[in-house]
């Protein structure tokens, strides 16, 4: 069985689709377990009203803790034998469970990764099918992946896992962002064997105020946070790939400097634009050149030979 767990919070334009893309499967050993975080709308009935209907369908109650404390609380209640997170605002093509299932009891693996679809209305939505063949890999070539940000992506909505390799970890309370790629991280870590694919199975709806959307604020400091930790973490227990964790640690880096000068608040931020500006400045580059995209080699490159120049260029 797949447990899917649903964060609830205020979802009650979008629930009901989510929902019926889970309901309209083509696979239906799956159970819902909704957490609904303190909604304020009617998202709550939306949610029991589906619970009547069909009892693969639960809701449990929390006052508002956060998205990282709902998928903690669902992971505690789910009773399937692999788990799947959703956003309650976005849903999943009709052959996605069935497809993962399939990849992921024949590889006998512990996570199958896969990619999403950005949808802005149905007549974006593009059916996908099953490869005919796949590669499963091993802890240290996913998390090579994971890291030079190829093929297996942050996000936890695109990933199906074995719930034994979940079983001691838990999303971090508190932050506001970037919470998947440290679950994810510390999941590739437990894992052995790790299905890739390309296939777009997952709807992300682009709303309002969504993450790529969202004006700067203190919560984009989370990704730094992280990308951080997992460096020193990848130092003490997988040295070979300390070049590919610096990539990632870099990587967040320069995202958060150019989104702090293409939003002009780096003055509202100064401690923080020059910390991360200086480790920049201080991470080695050479060796890892060819893994930088172009556009993002020439900044990285300016702040940390001629940050003079940079600053010039961006005013």
């Amino acid at each position: 069985m797949i447990s899917i767990v649903i964060p609830v919070y205020n979802v009650e334009k979008y629930l009901v689709d989510c929902l019926d893309s889970i309901i309209n499967q083509n696979f239906s050993d799956w159970e819902v377990i909704m957490v609904n975080d303190g909604s304020t709308d009617h998202s709550d009935e939306i949610g029991k009203k589906y619970c009547e209907k069909d009892k693969r369908f639960r809701i449990v109650e929390q006052s508002n803790k956060g998205v990282s404390a709902a998928r903690n609380k669902g992971i505690e209640l789910c009773q399937g034998e692999y788990v799947f997170f959703m956003d309650a605002d976005d849903t999943i093509l009709h052959n996605t469970l069935s497809d993962l299932y399939d990849v992921i009891s024949r590889a006998e693996a512990d996570i199958v990764s896969f990619q999403y679809q950005k949808i802005q209305n149905l007549k974006d939505v593009v059916e996908q099918a099953l490869p005919h063949e796949y590669e499963v890999l091993s802890r240290e070539q996913a998390m090579r992946l994971f890291l030079q940000e190829r093929l297996i992506g942050i996000s936890m909505c695109t990933k199906l896992v074995k719930r034994s390799a979940i079983e001691n970890i838990k999303f971090e309370v508190g932050r506001a962002s970037n919470e998947d790629k440290d679950f994810l991280f510390n999941t590739l870590l437990s894992a052995t064997r790790i299905v890739a694919l390309q296939t777009k199975y997952y709807c992300y709806w682009t709303r309002e105020n969504s993450a790529t959307t969202r004006p700067f604020d203190k919560r984009w400091f989370d990704g730094y946070y992280f990308a951080k930790k997992i460096y020193v973490c990848i130092c003490e227990k997988m040295p070979k790939l300390e070049a590919d964790a610096r990539y990632q640690l870099l990587s967040s880096c320069y995202f958060l400097v150019r989104q702090m000068d293409n939003q002009k608040v780096r003055k509202d931020y100064p401690s923080e634009y020059r910390m991360i500006k200086n480790e920049i400045h201080d991470l080695r580059v050479d060796d890892i050149l060819n893994i930088i995209s172009p556009q993002r080699r020439k900044g990285i490159m300016l702040i940390k030979y001629a940050p003079w120049l940079y600053s010039l260029l961006k005013g």
